[in-house]
């Protein structure tokens, strides 16, 4: 899973309590760096700036986290946290930036940071610190074109947040565009207020063209995108349309026998049936036999012979069944 922080700032004005010019002023707060993201594991660092008068005396430097109080700095190294905020303040210079060893979604709130001095107070401007957890989708496949012609794709996005857009469907890459989209998603809500999310869509043969893809997207609120991925059509075709004649023997004393999916046949167009989309069945296998032995295949498509050497279509290629089989000698 990947974990990303996400800063912006949100309304909340500095205050400050003294006469002008005679008190803290509080320049702002905020990630160290203002990355965009942070990434799970790496240290972040919430950053109060400020600047003192002369001769101006640090009292503290207070945090609030949704108006809670998260940490509290003061001279000589004592602290005061919150532990339930989920926010840990490590030991560092200067001693009232807060510390984050590991983001998580607890963290997500509103942030500020006050500074107390001998002549008064002033606090930041209030930032939103949005902890992202985004999913990395699992796509599934389920061919079922030998029982009515069509596939299927699962998405699953297991856990994410905050809520999250998503965006899913066959995309036609000629086209440029989304030629049909998921529209019905179910959705999970975790007792730790992240989300899941999965879907299924089936499509027909005819309905998807060669050069689409499946494709998902996960973006933020401002349509930012986050994560992407999508599975091609173009293997899936391919099984569709089956092999071409395989390859002739080897060796002249050598007979080739074609399986259909309903049984042998002695060349194309015996006993193939028909394909998803009307045409002739292509063989799935070709069983090479010396020319006086008999071929004998099962309810299950295996072949009984004593020396035989398969070749099976696979995604509208042909490759051996087993490697470690010979090619029979006649």
């Amino acid at each position: 899973m990947l974990v990303a922080l996400l800063l912006t700032c949100s309304g909340g004005a500095a205050g400050a309590a003294g006469a002008a010019g005679e008190a803290v002023r509080v320049l702002g707060a905020g990630v160290a760096g203002s990355p965009s993201y942070v990434m799970a594991g790496q240290p972040a660092v919430l950053e109060c700036r400020f600047q003192l008068e002369p001769q101006e005396l640090l009292q503290g430097v207070t945090w609030t986290k949704d108006a809670q109080l998260v940490y509290r700095w003061l001279p000589a190294g004592r602290t005061l946290e919150n532990a339930t905020a989920g926010v840990a303040a490590e030991q560092r210079r200067p001693g009232w930036d807060v510390h984050i060893a590991r983001a998580a979604t607890a963290m997500a709130g509103n942030y500020s940071c006050s500074v107390h001095t001998d002549r008064g107070s002033a606090a930041s401007r209030r930032f939103h610190l949005a902890v992202l957890l985004v999913c990395k989708a699992r796509i599934e496949t389920e061919d079922s074109t030998g029982v009515n012609c069509t596939v299927g794709w699962r998405l699953t996005c297991a856990r994410v947040f905050p809520d999250l857009n998503l965006t899913a469907g066959v995309f036609d890459a000629d086209a440029g565009k989304f030629i049909d989209r998921v529209t019905e998603w179910t959705k999970v809500v975790y007792s730790d207020d992240t989300f899941g999310y999965h879907a299924f869509k089936s499509y027909h043969v005819a309905e998807i063209p060669k050069s689409s893809v499946f494709l998902w997207s996960l973006s933020y609120q401002d349509q930012t995108p986050l994560v992407t991925g999508n599975v091609s059509s173009g293997a899936v075709h391919r099984a569709w349309s089956g092999c071409s004649e395989p390859p002739p023997p080897q060796d002249a004393s050598l007979h080739v026998q074609l399986l259909y999916d309903g049984g042998v046949g002695a060349g194309t167009g015996a006993g193939t049936g028909a394909d998803c989309r009307g045409r002739p069945r292509a063989p799935v296998k070709a069983v090479y036999t010396c020319a006086n032995e008999i071929l004998y295949q099962d309810q299950d498509h295996h072949v009984d012979s004593p020396a035989s050497k398969e070749l099976v279509c696979v995604n509208g290629e042909w490759r051996e069944g087993d490697t470690a089989t010979p090619w029979p000698v006649c």
